[in-house]
């Protein structure tokens, strides 16, 4: 992610990426947002989210990695519950509710360009990665064009004609 939408996150929501700039023996998030520019939407209403659970709960997230993997996003995190006022079984409520948006903005990652934030497909074989047609078009400019929507088994079928034809 590009210096200005990490420094605007940061900026944004200062509890969630108190990390940011820690050491690397306590935190994975020195190294920053790794990931493209087109995910900030993704992260940023993550983000909101988080921050009205905290206002409303008094369980704070601090997030310890923020990350591309397989294709998609990975927002790693520790709850942490300060001074609250809710039940064990509220806070079991509360800490499932995290880890569900959490989920839903990685899931959010896999039909969104990582490069543009429009609409994307999950693509590749060893290794994935989330763009739009024209992004992955740049990427794999002698790919044929239908490559773009091959599934995992037209990767297999290809791999293995491809022995077959040895």
């Amino acid at each position: 992610m590009n210096t200005f939408l990490d420094e605007k996150l940061c900026h944004d929501y200062p509890d969630i990426f108190v990390d940011r700039r820690a050491d690397m023996r306590t935190t994975a998030m020195c190294w920053g947002f790794e990931c493209g520019d087109g995910w900030y939407k993704i992260i940023d209403g993550l983000c909101k989210k988080l921050t009205l659970i905290h206002k409303l709960t008094g369980i704070a997230t601090v997030a310890t990695q923020v990350k591309e993997k397989y294709g998609t996003l990975r927002f790693n995190h520790m709850s942490q519950t300060g001074d609250t006022a809710l039940s064990d079984a509220e806070q079991k409520v509360a800490h499932d509710i995290i880890h569900e948006i959490t989920d839903y903005a990685d899931s959010q990652s896999s039909i969104t360009c990582e490069a543009c934030g429009e609409y994307g497909r999950t693509t590749g074989y060893m290794w994935l990665t989330t763009l739009c047609e024209n992004h992955w078009r740049e990427k794999n400019p002698d790919a044929p064009a239908e490559q773009y929507y091959w599934t995992h088994a037209d990767y297999e079928r290809a791999i293995e004609d491809a022995k077959e034809s040895e």
